[in-house]
């Protein structure tokens, strides 16, 4: 039964797409050659189930490039996004924020002197 069980998850989470390298990259596949950057988070989302948020004139004119099986999402948008100057952070590995010129900030510094980081709140 539990074999069944662990069969049934891991044919559910290939079938979404959903992959997931070492250190929690994302990874996708497809053939994208300079195409507008609303094209390609389209198809990431679809493929992956994560969810793009970014300002519509903040991507206009980013291109991407990338193809593969196996493409590292960090490494496809690093490439892209910070020559236009923009940032992003990945949180809980279905949120994907993009930023303008600064770097989203989601944890503030503990300068209580334990290890552990305080969430923002927001106002």
């Amino acid at each position: 039964m539990k074999r069944g069980l662990y069969t049934a998850m891991i044919l559910c989470v290939l079938s979404r797409g959903i992959l997931f390298a070492q250190g929690g990259d994302i990874l996708f596949k497809g053939d994208f050659r300079d195409v507008p950057f609303t094209e390609f988070v389209a198809e990431v989302e679809a493929q992956t189930g994560v969810t793009f948020y970014y300002l519509e004139s903040w991507i206009r004119g980013v291109r991407v490039t990338a193809s593969g099986d196996n493409l590292s999402l960090r490494r496809t948008l690093d490439r892209t996004l910070l020559p236009a100057g923009l940032y992003y952070t990945i949180e809980g590995q279905r949120e994907i924020y993009l930023t303008n010129q600064k770097p989203y900030v989601s944890r503030l510094p503990d300068y209580s002197g334990s290890s552990e980081a305080v969430p923002m709140i927001n106002e």
